[in-house]
């Protein structure tokens, strides 16, 4: 053995200490030696041959894993077939990322007319983040619009918003999008209005007015080259009312001048600084003197509350009514303006017929004192709808009577004249009325003294018209029980479209006197201070027999012109012909 491998040999030993496996027998180094080699080369054996079992065993344990973890996979693949494994959302949360809460869009309700046509619906904008209102048709603005149902049936048209949960990270990525609460479309609205009887309406009351202004022009014009004084006559505006007298539903009511509703952003500086204030609803906040057409509650209160006024019973008129003459009150009655006569001896049918300020101004007066007789007529008044609130949905003006009480009120002067009854007796006082209180007026006594609330909300739906939420149901607000004295004023407002001697005869008979449906109507004209021309009042229903609507005109600065008749019998002439109510 060589040196070095001795050395190697000498520093295994010192390693393996194998004294304790030596025999305590003395024996020769030569033989210790040989014992101790003999017991080294035994161990290192031992070692390799380990070493050699284990280097063949690991690729055999390294197969066995593999043919374990493919036997489990094979087993979990039957148990999870046909069922849907969820992908797993691999986007880091990391502390700098914050959550979201945010609210989802819900669609309003669409709105319909009282046939199911479709007149407002939504559609989401671009961008996701609303609703946008869409309008079908151009008309009824005033009754649609964010001041008309789509503020009064909020509560109904308004969906309930959802709301999403979302991450959003530093750099302002959204990511983990989830809808917690999925947003819930509002209700459905049908209205009263009958949308073509709407557009007819807003035609006859615009081509009417236009055509009345078109020939004012020209006369002005012709005034300013004769060298006279330059006056401006232009109508300003005007408003029609249609009524179902048995139910109080709004048929119709149409505001000129109007707008368009799908440009109203667009417009909206031009119409806020318009003299003409076509945003303001006419309709239903316009208020105006009632003119002659207010005799109708004179004659109520004076059959009510004096004994010797019956159907038959006569006044003479002598065409000046002078008694408080030394007072300095005289007051002509219109015929004497023109032919220097009284009406002579009329009752109250003729006197509604001729429209005889003489008879009422005397009736007036018989109701007793100035305060009372203001009282009387005011009470009338308002059991016929005049002066109070109509219950529409939509905002309305209550008008205002002619009593001490409401000058106080508002002028502060606690004065109170025979006069101001007087005048308040033929419709010419502090009395200021809206035309759709004119066309419940006209209702009421149509339909024999029931006053209904007047209503714009038909039906209601759910959303997913499924269920029937609401339907309109007649609300009676007050019934006069004198059934005899509505019949009387009835009478009245026949002959006025159907008498021989009616103020309004020649235009009343031409546009009425043949007419298929019998009309009952009232004319007035309001002489206001400080204005050339009067206002032009009109009020009717039909058919007399048996009716079923009526109408109010208003038309500001129409004077007796006969187009204001002429567009009520438009209406009358499409309801009858066409409206499926």
């Amino acid at each position: 053995m060589k040196l070095f491998d001795n050395l190697k040999l000498a520093g295994a030993l010192k390693e393996y200490d194998l004294t304790d496996s030596v025999a305590s027998t003395p024996v020769s180094f030569s033989e210790e030696f040989e014992l101790r080699m003999e017991k080294l080369i035994r161990q290192k054996q031992r070692s390799y041959n380990v070493r050699v079992r284990l280097q063949h065993a690991v690729p055999v344990f390294i197969v066995i894993a593999l043919v374990g973890s493919l036997f489990f996979l094979l087993l979990h693949q039957r148990d999870t077939d046909n069922e849907t494994v969820p992908l797993q959302d691999t986007t880091q949360v990391t502390e700098q990322d914050s959550t979201r809460v945010s609210a989802l869009p819900a669609a309003r309700g669409n709105i319909y007319d009282r046939n199911g046509v479709l007149l407002v619906s939504s559609w989401l904008s671009n961008n996701g983040n609303s609703y946008i209102r869409e309008y079908h048709t151009v008309y009824a603005a005033h009754l649609l619009g964010y001041e008309g149902a789509e503020l009064a049936f909020e509560e109904f048209l308004r969906g309930v918003e959802g709301e999403q949960i979302s991450i959003v990270s530093e750099d302002g990525t959204v990511s983990n999008v989830e809808v917690t609460n999925e947003p819930v479309l509002g209700q459905h609205v049908y209205l009263t209005i009958e949308i073509d009887l709407q557009e007819a309406a807003e035609h006859a009351l615009r081509t009417q007015i236009e055509k009345i202004n078109v020939e004012r022009a020209l006369e002005r014009q012709q005034r300013i080259d004769d060298g006279k004084e330059d006056v401006d006559n232009t109508i300003p505006g005007g408003a029609v009312v249609v009524t179902n007298v048995n139910t109080g539903e709004i048929l119709a009511a149409a505001s000129y001048p109007t707008f368009n509703l799908a440009r109203l952003d667009e417009d909206w500086a031009l119409l806020t600084s318009d003299p003409a204030n076509p945003m303001l609803n006419r309709a239903t906040q316009g208020i105006y003197s009632p003119g002659s057409t207010f005799q109708m509650v004179t004659a109520i209160a004076g059959l009510r509350n004096i004994p010797r006024i019956a159907r038959y019973f006569q006044i003479d008129d002598t065409g000046v009514f002078e008694r408080y003459g030394d007072a300095g009150f005289v007051m002509n009655c219109w015929i004497y303006n023109y032919a220097r006569v009284g009406h002579a001896q009329v009752d109250v049918v003729q006197a509604l017929e001729v429209s005889c300020d003489f008879f009422f101004v005397q009736i007036a007066d018989w109701l007793g004192p100035a305060r009372d007789g203001a009282h009387m007529l005011a009470d009338a008044a308002t059991e016929l709808g005049l002066g109070v609130a109509t219950g529409l949905e939509i905002p309305e003006s209550e008008g205002r009577l002619a009593l001490p009480e409401v000058r106080e009120a508002t002028t502060g002067e606690n004065t109170w004249y025979v006069a101001d009854t007087l005048l308040a007796g033929i419709g010419q006082g502090e009395n200021r009325f809206t035309p759709v209180q004119l066309a419940n007026y006209a209702a009421t006594i149509a339909n024999g003294g029931t006053l209904y609330s007047l209503s714009l909300l038909r039906s209601v739906r759910s959303s997913d018209f499924s269920e029937e939420l609401f339907i309109h149901e007649p609300k009676v607000l007050n019934v006069i029980e004198e059934t005899d004295i509505i019949e009387i004023i009835q009478e009245g407002m026949v002959a006025v479209s159907r008498g021989r001697y009616g103020l309004a005869r020649n235009v009343l008979r031409n546009a009425f006197g043949d007419y298929p449906v019998t009309v009952a109507a009232k004319t007035g004209t309001v002489q206001l201070e400080g204005r050339e021309l009067n206002d032009g009042v009109f009020v009717a229903y039909a058919p007399a027999e048996n009716p079923e609507i009526a109408i109010s005109v208003v038309v500001e600065k129409g004077g007796s012109n006969a187009a204001i008749i002429e567009i009520s019998r438009i209406i009358f002439d499409h309801y009858f012909n066409n409206t499926n109510t």
